[in-house]
């Protein structure tokens, strides 16, 4: 469940959305990356540490097929920033030995999967570095540029299963399409980088209803978002014309008009996994998630009719993103977890991506 600070998904995801026009029409120029494993390109490949992305299915889905270092599947944000503002490639981790010669007007990339803006954040991954790679850019709280709070998450979620990669191409490709496209109907499911404030109505230690939450938010105030801001569903919903984001289900405002534009299922600390967020007691885990769906469709047939609501559903456009609580909070993080001691790394790969094969087919 915990997100990053920094150089966040956020504020880049919305600096992607905000200036896609702007980057296709700009020179070219260096770019100087800084973070954490949600940029991070490589760094840790040098370093002795457990916050490596060296292994399948990382990479998967990169030009090579092969890991790179990188925390996902595929490209990075540092990836599509680079092509966007028309770099000839992206920044080389300042570690490479590659890094040198004429790549070095290119820029560089000093981020480091697991840190934190505090010096002991990330001290179970046992790694020593140069003080580079700890920098931070400035902060520049931007109005409409979001950034998270909590540290470390996307060591899984950008992976194979879960798509972040998949999520911004979308919202980069929504760019150009989405305003010609029709309004339509949106559910989300998934964890709290999806979450909208259903945790706020459950009793669970995995909430974001107090500051800094919300603080960027229209509203001023914690909204149960674990963001200052918007996040992902806000900016897809807003790509896509709805009036607002679906409300989260638990939410006693949906009701009635606000049926017909979607709903959020989403809840903080699930994973693919049920054992995933035990910690947080209770949470909305997908099992639950997919049966509050069952429950709204009777709802909106109730309301609408069933043949009109058979074709919202079947129109409608869908998120989920989960996976990353099932690798961070229930195999790295828990020390000596079940699932650790159950499971060697790649096997454990192969059982999550399993099980969430098995929840999409069931549901």
């Amino acid at each position: 469940m915990a997100m990053s600070l920094g150089v966040s998904f956020w504020k880049v995801l919305g600096l992607l959305l905000a200036l896609e026009s702007v980057f296709i029409q700009s020179e070219a120029r260096a770019f100087f990356v800084f973070g954490d494993s949600l940029v991070d390109s490589g760094n840790n490949n040098y370093l002795v540490t457990t916050a490596r992305a060296d292994s399948p299915p990382y990479g998967v889905d990169y030009p090579t097929g092969r890991p790179t270092g990188r925390f996902s599947n595929g490209l990075n944000i540092p990836d599509l920033i680079s092509q966007q503002i028309g770099l000839s490639e992206p920044p080389l981790p300042y570690l490479s030995p590659q890094l040198r010669g004429i790549r070095l007007l290119n820029g560089a990339n000093f981020a480091s999967a697991g840190v934190g803006i505090l010096n002991d954040t990330g001290v179970q991954f046992l790694y020593k570095a140069t003080p580079s790679l700890f920098s931070l850019c400035p902060p520049q709280k931007k109005k409409s540029l979001i950034w998270h709070l909590f540290v470390i998450m996307l060591m899984a979620s950008s992976s194979t299963f879960l798509t972040f990669g998949m999520v911004l191409a979308f919202l980069l490709a929504l760019g150009s399409i989405a305003s010609l496209a029709e309004a339509r109907a949106f559910f989300v499911f998934g964890d709290s980088l999806v979450d909208s404030g259903n945790n706020n109505y459950l009793a669970t230690t995995a909430r974001a209803d107090s500051p800094p939450y919300g603080i960027d938010f229209p509203t001023r105030r914690p909204t149960g978002r674990f963001s200052n801001g918007l996040n992902i569903p806000d900016l897809i919903s807003q790509q896509i014309g709805l009036p607002e984001s679906p409300l989260p289900y638990l939410s006693p405002e949906f009701n009635g008009q606000k049926l017909l534009i979607g709903a959020n299922f989403a809840s903080a600390g699930v994973g693919i996994l049920n054992d995933t967020g035990v910690q947080f007691v209770n949470i909305l885990r997908m099992y639950r998630q997919f049966e509050l769906f069952q429950e709204y469709k009777k709802r909106l047939t109730a309301q609408i009719g069933s043949r009109q609501a058979h074709q919202l559903v079947n129109q409608a456009l869908v998120l989920i993103t989960v996976g990353g609580n099932d690798f961070v909070n229930n195999y790295y993080l828990v020390p000596y977890s079940a699932r650790s001691r159950q499971y060697k790394l790649p096997d454990y790969v192969k059982f999550v991506i399993s099980e969430y094969r098995r929840l999409l087919m069931v549901n």
